[in-house]
């Protein structure tokens, strides 16, 4: 049987604390891939994603 790939699309705008609360609890194990659309943040959002490692 063949695997089913799975990715996580996360869509954000100003969300930074939201991210610091449900980036920790992902089980990337699941996911073949997470991606994160942002529509122009102005609290840190980008940055705090750019300096996960996942």
């Amino acid at each position: 049987m063949d695997e089913i790939k799975v990715t996580l699309v996360i869509p954000t705008l100003n969300e930074i604390q939201g991210l610091k609360l449900v980036m920790p609890r992902i089980d990337k194990s699941i996911f073949e891939e997470i991606i994160v659309i942002d529509a122009q943040s102005t609290d840190g959002t980008v940055e705090y994603i750019k300096n996960l490692t996942i």
